[in-house]
């Protein structure tokens, strides 16, 4: 059977276009065999090479793309909630029947976009300006992503991670390279079974940096019982390893209760801001560090306290 399939590029009469094999390329006269998107077949020398490397792979790679499955993932065009980006998976935190990677907002089933960058306002920090780019999105449906660094025991749970993060600074972390002095690091979470009566708290962080353990972070947090105001619910926009404020405001969230915390940054200006959806409140703090770390990292953070995260969103700015 073999033989009889492979019989046309053996045939010394055989035509240009007739399938080969490129395991056994075997083709009449100083015919080559030359493999396609379509399969092998045989082709006079100097012919076209339809799977060459060209000047513009992607187009090269749709017009030999299965045209039921454009993006090549395996999930057929008709039920893909991204046709045009691969995603076998198909994840879809929000479940708006837009697929992660190609959603303009992700963590909502709002798309609306008044500046039309492609960011939905629900993800834009500048909803009337254009400009705005999704640079990650990270759901956690596969755990703890591999191209994070961690401190601290995270482990997967229902489409989420978790820490329980002791009580001693700096804590529990998750850290991936930044995109720039301009982005936007934001997570929707939940903080639980705080501990102890030194600061607890769930937040993100920028311009951080490895050797030294500089960050600027964003939390809400419950101050300590040796701060100013002890044992206090604040959003809180701060420096570490000093551990000293750049600015805070008072903000009733309560353990327990699902959160986003988000900062912004613009080179050395930094926003902080929280939101607890169970009491509809929102607060937000402001400031401005010294410090331009090169090669920065972003990242998630807890301490004294179990951080169950559902998503971290990073979105760039012009």
């Amino acid at each position: 059977m073999l033989a009889l399939a492979l019989a046309g590029c053996y045939s010394p009469h055989e035509a240009p276009g007739a399938p080969c094999s490129p395991a056994s390329p075997a083709c009449p006269g100083d015919e080559e065999c030359v493999a396609t998107g379509s399969g092998a077949f045989c082709e006079p020398p100097g012919g076209p090479i339809a799977d060459a490397p060209t000047a513009d792979a992607a187009a090269d790679a749709a017009i030999d793309a299965n045209p039921n499955d454009r993006d090549g993932d395996g999930v057929p065009n008709a039920s893909d909630n991204c046709p045009d980006a691969a995603n076998a998976d198909q994840a879809d935190e929000d479940t708006d029947g837009l697929g992660d990677v190609c959603d303009p907002c992700p963590s909502s089933g709002d798309n609306t976009d008044d500046d039309g960058d492609g960011v939905a306002n629900d993800c834009d920090p500048n909803p009337q300006t254009p400009g705005e780019h999704i640079a990650l999105f990270e759901g956690f449906h596969h755990g703890v992503p591999s191209d994070w660094t961690t401190t601290g025991t995270w482990t997967a749970s229902n489409d989420d991670v978790v820490v329980v993060a002791g009580t001693a600074v700096p804590g529990a972390a998750m850290s991936h390279a930044g995109f720039g002095k301009h982005e936007s690091v934001f997570i929707a979470g939940r903080f639980s079974s705080p501990t102890g009566t030194g600061y607890r708290e769930i937040g993100v962080y920028d311009d951080g940096d490895v050797s030294s353990g500089y960050t600027i972070g964003c939390a809400a947090l419950i101050t300590s019982l040796t701060d100013s105001t002890p044992n206090t619910p604040m959003v809180d926009l701060f420096r570490t390893p000093a551990g000293s404020a750049l600015d805070r405001a008072v903000y009733p969230w309560a353990p327990g209760n699902e959160l986003v915390v988000g900062m912004t940054r613009t080179d050395m200006n930094y926003g902080c801001f929280s939101y607890d959806f169970a009491s509809n409140m929102s607060m937000s703090a402001g400031g401005t560090d010294t410090v331009d770390t090169p090669n920065a990292l972003i990242g998630i953070h807890a301490l004294a306290g179990t951080a169950r995260y559902h998503w971290v969103l990073v979105v760039t700015s012009p």
